[in-house]
């Protein structure tokens, strides 16, 4: 039971992810955008993905600091995401 869910909420994930992909880059030419600007957000869609795909670049980190500082940098990391989704909550109060 619990395969088959996790494999439905990866689908719409995907499938989610993707549509919001076509979706942009198809609002972005009906407001009349450059086609250069156009491509610019297509591919910066696809950039972030590519950058967290590379985890070897975390074992040179590792390797050059040592473990300590990469779980350091992680926390922070974490911990700035928990502000910045705080902040969304204060902006909008009435969303739950």
């Amino acid at each position: 039971m619990a395969i088959r869910l996790t494999l439905a909420l990866t689908f719409f994930n995907f499938l989610g992810a993707n549509a919001a992909r076509v979706l942009l880059t198809l609002y972005a030419l009906e407001l009349d955008a450059p086609a250069s600007a156009v491509g610019v957000i297509g591919g910066l869609l696809y950039l972030f993905p590519l950058l967290l795909s590379w985890p070897i670049v975390f074992g040179f980190v590792g390797t050059a600091l040592g473990l300590p500082p990469v779980f350091w940098i992680n926390a922070a990391l974490m911990v700035c995401g928990g502000l910045l989704s705080l902040s969304q909550i204060k902006r909008f109060p009435g969303r739950k």
